[in-house]
């Protein structure tokens, strides 16, 4: 079976975060604004596309569709986490247990739907669950599933990756997401998050033998030379392309990042909705 795009599409969150900034706060992110940018939202794209894609026949299928729809949902909650961050820094545990409350809310609707058949979840292979009392008292509910993980029962592997996900790639992983958004913009962001498949060739070649070929190689590289565009002062890459000069341009983009001119942005509507209205005596 060849390589899915929908296994790259999700990292059309580095478009996703720069494109809200621009309609929403109305921020100067033109290609001659902020280079670094556009060129590590296209840097981190070849990348993930070489990582997932390369040296395979590509399958198109709805799965697509849904996972672009996952980019925008990502990429919307960047920018939304870092405009909160900006209004209240301090506040970084509840938007993450916020955040947490709603997927914990999604997955229960979604299980008892399914352990109940009910609607469009009868169609599926697992549906019914919770109206078989020998799963409900034996491996598919707690406290059944945790004596499966101590026990070395047939679910083992399923309960200590459910936990591992619900605590360390979830709750954890969102916590540091947050802490790093009120520090960063949303498009530095999810270049860096844009990362994530070589982080796991790395795993998967260091944990469980699996070779690095080529395309992984090429891949790698691309996703860190979009890092390295995305640090790097917008005035310097004009330079390096050719761009010194050019008419027009304001020098004020120069000084400001894309972090900081949001960050400032987002405080000052903050700040202007906080202000208390004077009294004339």
């Amino acid at each position: 079976m060849g390589p899915h795009p929908a296994r790259s599409l999700g990292a059309l969150t580095v478009i996703v975060c720069p494109a809200l900034a621009v309609i929403i706060d109305r921020r100067k992110l033109g290609f001659f604004d902020a280079p670094q940018v556009w060129l590590a939202a296209v840097l981190a794209l070849a990348g993930v596309g070489l990582l997932e894609l390369g040296g395979g026949d590509v399958s198109v299928g709805w799965g697509d569709v849904w996972s672009v729809l996952q980019a925008i949902g990502f990429g919307t909650s960047f920018y939304i986490t870092e405009r909160m961050m900006a209004k209240e820094p301090d506040q970084v545990l509840p938007i993450t247990a916020a955040q947490c409350a709603v997927s914990a809310l999604v997955a229960g609707v979604w299980a008892l739907g399914d352990g109940l058949a009910l609607g469009p979840f009868a169609s599926l292979g697992s549906s019914g669950w919770l109206l078989d009392a020998s799963l409900v008292g034996g491996s598919f509910t707690l406290p059944g599933l945790a004596h499966a993980a101590v026990g070395g029962g047939e679910l083992q592997q399923v309960a200590w990756a459910a936990a591992w996900t619900g605590l360390f790639t979830t709750a954890m992983n969102r916590v540091g997401e947050t802490v790093a958004l009120g520090k960063l913009a949303s498009s530095e962001a999810a270049v860096l998050l844009a990362t994530e498949p070589l982080w796991a060739a790395a795993f998967a070649s260091a944990l469980i033998g699996e070779s690095m070929g080529p395309w992984d190689v090429a891949g790698g590289a691309l996703i860190v030379a979009a890092c390295l565009a995305n640090a790097a002062e917008p005035a310097t890459l004009r330079r390096a392309l050719g761009r010194a000069g050019g008419g027009g341009l304001d020098d004020a983009a120069d000084e400001a990042s894309p972090r900081s001119a949001t960050l400032e942005a987002s405080r000052s509507r903050a700040s202007a909705q906080t202000e208390p209205t004077e009294t004339s005596e």
